[in-house]
């Protein structure tokens, strides 16, 4: 008889089990993690990670497979810190019967995520392979990047006029613990040399003062090496805009990493995470992080991954107007990469004519492209026109701008760039030389840098309607791997400091988003969800008839009274 109205246990918790539930009986026989296991072991060579170990000493070690697929098991399912992965490996069904029961310590995992280089690049090469397997994978590739927070204070950047102060205040105090410590140390000296020294009144502050000069010097070191960041960054910045030009900031937490805009607005301690992705399929074929905001030191990774795939560079890089720099452009072409990105045509309609020796036409005088505002309106370089058999200008008006001496100057980015100047004879009686001319000039004049050809070409391509519509398909390929990351994922911020181990965290990140797209595809219907019927009334979610099935197999086996706090285990 019950003593109790109430539903009695099914498993009780402090019970032994004679055969009990194996761990592949708690897994259904179509859940995803079979299928990341799956992936896991068959599109990585794990021959490479294997060699970094060293077999003949120690116990035995967990394989790298198992560890990585805790670590992007856990990306997944919102397990992203290395504690939160040890937790998981101790609680969670699926990640105890990818690891076979085994638990992976916090300091193991948090190793683990930088010790890997070249073989993280490579299994994300080969995870992209995997997920754009097609015959046209790699032909049109996607470049962007995106801003991700440091892990730095959002106010604690300095310039280094503030970090020498600040170090200098450190190594007075540092300075003055020293000699604080010095004068207890001859005090206790005296003592013993006089006989008075009593062990019972030892000094209990030596101990605290020991701490207080090992945190100072830590803090030290760490200011020291933001000064020398800062320092060097000043250097540059005045060699390119002269001694006058703004003090740095440099995070102090992280000092490799820059003060750049927030997507939201402000400024704060940021990182660039670059991304190149297959048009097709979206794969991430390349990541990596950038110093600064130099997203086009991406271009040329991207070009050589894509060609790690079949020997052949991409056919196409779509890329948005940050990257269509001449350097960039150039880089494409050497290549042999046809680059595509937002271009103005290469002759404006309003200054198109058949003779370019004849003036533009009245009546479209007020369409000419103009820079400025109000009474400092003046036409823009664009209402010239290049005649390349010549090689001069043609101003509106249909007079000639020749070519002067060339002249090198070095662009915002500090690199050199040689140019030439075209300038007019003399346009004081040009009827419009009060819409050209600016100040007391008497003559008007256009640069042209050795890229112009370049952004020339780009102009040309982009007026083809297969060009754009082949472009059609950069913002859906990039953009859609930067918004699942940061909100499918929940990434915002990094967890390392330092450009290196930023880069091995990213490349983590975008290997979990390209198994996310083998998942999609290589798991059966029920596992994900597409082409599944309606639910019936009641019907319990895959984690629920899990347990489900776990605890019907349980209670058909024989019971044993045990000790409290052990744990199921098949006889």
């Amino acid at each position: 008889m019950r003593s109790s109205p109430w539903a009695p246990p099914v498993l009780p918790r402090h019970e032994s089990l004679l055969f009990g539930p194996t761990p592949d009986q708690w897994i259904a026989a179509d859940d995803e993690i079979r299928v990341f296991e799956e992936e896991l072991r068959t599109r990585i060579d794990w021959g490479p990670w294997e060699a970094r170990y060293d077999l003949k000493r120690g116990q035995p070690p967990v394989h790298p497979r198992l560890v990585a697929g805790a670590i992007l098991w856990g990306l997944l399912k919102g397990a992203r810190s290395s504690r939160a992965v040890e937790r998981a490996t101790k609680r969670w069904i699926d990640m105890i019967w990818l690891l076979e029961g085994r638990t992976l310590d916090h300091t193991t995992i948090c190793g683990f995520r930088t010790r890997f280089g070249a073989e993280l690049a490579a299994a994300l090469l080969a995870l992209g392979q995997a997920a754009s397997a097609a015959p046209d994978s790699g032909r049109a590739v996607a470049v962007d990047a995106t801003r991700l927070r440091a892990n730095s204070a959002r106010t604690g950047a300095r310039t280094a006029t503030r970090l020498a102060a600040q170090w200098a205040a450190l190594s007075e105090k540092r300075e003055a613990l020293l000699a604080e410590m010095a004068r207890r140390d001859a005090a206790e000296d005296l003592e013993e040399a006089l006989g008075t020294a009593d062990e019972a009144l030892e000094d209990e502050a030596a101990p605290t003062l020991r701490r207080q000069i090992a945190t100072l010097e830590a803090r030290r070191e760490t200011v020291a090496r933001a000064l020398a960041v800062a320092q060097e960054r000043d250097a540059a910045k005045q060699a390119k805009d002269g001694p006058k030009a703004t003090a740095v900031r440099v995070p102090v937490t992280d000092p490799e990493a820059y003060v750049l805009p927030h997507k939201e607005g402000g400024h704060g301690p940021n990182w660039t995470a670059s991304a190149a992705t297959d048009a097709a399929s979206h794969a991430v074929l390349e990541a990596r992080v950038v110093e600064g905001a130099e997203e086009v030191a991406a271009l040329g990774p991207a070009i050589d991954a894509v060609r790690a795939l079949d020997g052949r560079a991409p056919a196409a890089l779509l890329v948005d107007g940050n990257y269509a720099t001449g350097a960039a452009l150039r880089l494409a072409e050497e290549e042999g990469v046809m680059l595509l990105a937002p271009s103005a045509a290469v002759v404006h309609s309003a200054v198109a004519r058949a003779d370019l020796s004849q003036p533009v036409e009245a009546d479209r005088l007020a369409a000419l492209p103009m820079q400025g505002r109000g009474e400092n309106a003046r036409f823009s370089n664009k209402a010239f026109v290049y005649d390349a058999e010549k090689d001069w200008y043609y101003c509106p008006q249909g007079r000639a701008l020749r070519r002067g001496p060339r002249e090198t100057r070095r662009d915002k980015r500090g690199q050199a760039v040689e140019r030439w100047r075209y300038a007019g004879d003399a346009c004081a009686d040009c009827p419009w030389s009060s819409r050209c001319l600016q100040g007391k000039a008497k003559s008007r004049s256009v640069v042209r840098d050795e890229y112009q050809p370049c952004r020339d070409r780009l102009a040309q391509r982009m007026d083809d309607p297969a060009s754009q519509e082949l472009y059609r398909q950069r913002a859906p390929a990039i953009e859609g791997v930067f918004g699942y990351i940061k909100f499918g994922l929940g990434v915002r911020q990094f967890f390392y400091r330092g450009l290196e181990k930023v880069n091995q965290e990213w490349r983590w990140i975008c290997a979990a988003y390209n198994l996310r797209l083998l998942l999609r595809r290589d798991a059966k219907p029920a596992a994900r969800g597409a082409k599944r019927g309606p639910k019936p009334p009641g019907h319990p979610p895959q984690s629920r008839r899990r347990l489900a099935a776990a605890l019907e197999f349980a209670v058909s086996a024989l019971r044993l009274a045990r000790a409290p706090g052990a744990t199921p285990c098949a006889a």
